[in-house]
């Protein structure tokens, strides 16, 4: 009843005559010539209240996860290890084309992720060890992982970027052992 009275009060009505006018339903409730006695918006008190209400139900606002650490592959590590289940061919995406070589790797916390194999030529086989980085391939839908090149039983390529990139890092590791 408190509640009535003081609505009523912050909109400078007559509560006894407002209230008649609600009891009969042929009646209209018209709030002619009303004025706002005060704001219709919650204290800052309030606000603190409804807050520590909606922590005490929800409990605290949990910190937004960084991009590595939402990455569900390397846990927020550079790289994990796994093995080699199936081996299989995916089409990319519009607007690219050509058949993209990936495998299905278990991971060491036994996950199995659908990885890329970067570069021309692989010797992959099943249950072959490999080291994935969690690096998605766009073009590929599913594929959140890439298997690292020149690690554990993947060897690096024979032809293509790659392989020219390796040549050229072993020419200048002989010319500074020199």
């Amino acid at each position: 009843m408190n509640r009535f009275f003081s609505l009523f009060t912050r909109l400078s009505i007559n509560p006894i005559r407002a209230s008649t006018s609600f009891a009969s339903p042929f009646l209209k409730p018209t709030f002619l010539n009303t004025t706002l006695s005060k704001p219709f918006h919650a204290t800052v008190p309030q606000n603190i209240n409804n807050y520590l209400q909606w922590m005490r139900q929800k409990g605290p606002p949990k910190p937004k996860l960084s991009r590595r650490k939402r990455n569900k592959v390397s846990h927020g590590t550079s790289t994990t290890n796994g093995t080699v289940i199936k081996l299989v061919i995916k089409r990319p995406a519009k607007p690219n084309s050509g058949n993209k070589k990936c495998a299905y790797v278990k991971l060491v916390t036994g996950k199995k992720v659908l990885c890329y194999i970067p570069g021309e030529g692989h010797n992959l086989q099943e249950h072959s060890k490999v080291a994935v980085i969690g690096k998605r391939k766009r073009d590929i839908r599913g594929c959140k992982a890439r298997i690292v090149r020149g690690r554990y039983d993947c060897n690096l390529p024979r032809s293509g970027k790659m392989f020219k990139k390796s040549q050229r890092m072993k020419k200048l590791r002989a010319k500074l052992s020199n």
